[in-house]
């Protein structure tokens, strides 16, 4: 099974010249978007068995940019050092995007090890690292690009964001409904990628499950329960996800292609997203070596977007 991506807020206490930073790469005791918390100590036994780490560019093996020197747990939560590789050309863009802010989250990839459930929040007791990654926005909080104001973006986002749980019609992705999500409490929808169904399919990470609970669950504590399969077109066709299905012998209430209507209305987000992009402010305090790489990184947000929703 492939790593699970988790990303956070990027909290750089340093930035050298040299392309030498130190921030954290994961925090404690907050809830994400997904829904889960990372609890203290999640990190120690994969520190103890691996020292460093490869830096990505939002989690792409084809696009190393550095190396995680060290990483270690204080009270706040995971800490690294990290060192971008300057004599790479991808590196030196992103360190020109770091120092003007346009870069401000950091992303985990990771293996869940163990795991315990406090009502709709699953607490990560024990993770497996196997890289960190730079990207745009970070899952726990929407990040601000420089010259732009959170204001202004919150209506863009709320329209990307709303695709990733029971929003409909589904952009990019087919939708098998196994319950009704109005048994659901609304609050307690989160996804993970892959998994186990029912406590004995394996679904791969290529696949998204929706769980949540039922609003008349028996006990607070008990666990959420499976609502919907997602499976992405980049990867599934329409057949395909209904041949897994009943190769699975899994029964779906419904089932509900993607909406070619929902890309059209996501193109258009991010559309105005680089609009609003466009009222950036001068980098003419940036050094004359790192404004151009600046001035090409911002003119290519659009794409950038458009491939982390792969559409």
């Amino acid at each position: 099974m492939g790593l699970l991506k988790k990303s956070f807020k990027l909290e750089i206490k340093e930035l050298s010249e040299t392309g030498k930073f130190t921030g954290y790469a994961s925090t404690f005791g907050n809830v994400d978007r997904g829904g889960d918390m990372i609890k203290a100590g999640a990190f120690k036994k994969t520190l103890l068995d691996k020292s460093t780490f490869p830096l990505l560019w939002q989690h792409s093996s084809s696009d190393p940019i550095g190396l995680v020197e060290k990483a270690e747990e204080d009270e706040k939560g995971l800490l690294m050092v990290g060192q971008l590789n300057m004599e790479v050309q991808s590196a030196r863009e992103k360190y020109a995007f770091m120092r003007q802010g346009v870069i401000k989250a950091m992303s985990i990839g990771y293996e869940t090890v163990r795991e315990t459930w406090q009502k709709s929040v699953r607490i990560l007791e024990e993770i497996k690292l196997g890289e960190i990654s730079l990207c745009i926005f970070p899952m726990n909080e929407a990040a601000t690009i420089t010259g732009v104001k959170a204001d202004d973006l919150e209506p863009i986002l709320e329209a990307i964001l709303a695709s990733s749980m029971e929003a409909k019609p589904y952009p990019n992705e087919h939708a098998a409904r196994l319950r009704d999500p109005d048994d659901f409490d609304p609050d307690s929808f989160r996804r993970t990628d892959g998994g186990t169904l029912y406590g004995k399919v394996k679904v791969p990470t290529t696949i998204s499950i929706i769980w949540g609970k039922l609003k008349e669950a028996a006990e607070e504590a008990d666990p959420p329960i499976p609502q919907a399969l997602r499976f992405p077109t980049k990867t599934w066709s329409t057949e395909e996800s209904k041949d897994w299905l009943e190769e699975n012998k899994i029964k779906s209430i419904s089932f509900e292609p993607a909406s070619d209507k929902m890309i059209e209305q996501l193109e258009m987000s991010i559309k105005a997203l680089q609009s609003l992009l466009d009222k950036r402010e001068p980098i003419s305090e940036i050094t004359p070596e790192y404004q151009e790489p600046i001035t090409k990184g911002l003119d290519s947000i659009e794409h950038e977007l458009k491939a982390m929703l792969s559409i």
